[in-house]
């Protein structure tokens, strides 16, 4: 009677340890949302602090064909995102995301950085617009119709939520 108690408190264990291995997403993956939600109030924080400027954070996969180097070490698939801000006359400049060099620390020479951050999970290609307020808006300037939602292009997981009213970042 005891071994059977032993060998099913044995299986529960382990069936809980596999089971949270499998259901959880790694540690690199959460640090990397976090860092992304981080960014995103960063954008909106410059959106508030500013009113010649409404800014926007970028999504994509794959940089587009440029001649601008890929990153050594990186092949595709993979995701990057960049930060801008657009003046009124609707000229777009790229701006360095502070303490950010991940998009740097790969290249040959300087001259090849970019100002952009490589992620480690593809994520669905998409642009979050702040306006003055700090509300996400679509690229015309106009509040969204629903609250605007990140996810993992690979399992469709998703990343965040900016909620569309009050922009508020979970």
């Amino acid at each position: 009677m005891f071994e059977v108690l032993t060998a099913m408190t044995m299986i529960a264990v382990v069936g809980a340890v596999v089971t949270s291995l499998v259901t959880l997403d790694s540690s690199g993956q959460i640090s990397e949302t976090e860092t992304i939600k981080n960014h995103l109030r960063y954008a909106q924080i410059m959106a508030l602090s500013n009113n010649e400027y409404s800014w926007k954070v970028t999504f994509l996969s794959n940089p587009p064909d440029s001649p601008d180097p890929l990153p050594k070490n990186w092949e595709p698939p993979y995701s990057y995102y960049y930060l801008s801000r657009i003046k009124t006359d609707g000229t777009e400049e790229i701006i360095p995301i502070p303490n950010e060099d991940s998009g740097n620390k790969n290249y040959e020479s300087e001259q090849d950085s970019h100002d952009y951050v490589i992620l480690g999970m593809m994520v669905t290609p998409d642009t979050v617009f702040f306006n003055e307020w700090g509300i996400p808006v679509d690229s015309a300037g106009i509040s969204l119709a629903s609250d605007k939602i990140l996810t993992r292009s690979a399992d469709g997981n998703e990343i965040t939520t900016i909620t569309r009213n009050t922009g508020f970042i979970e």
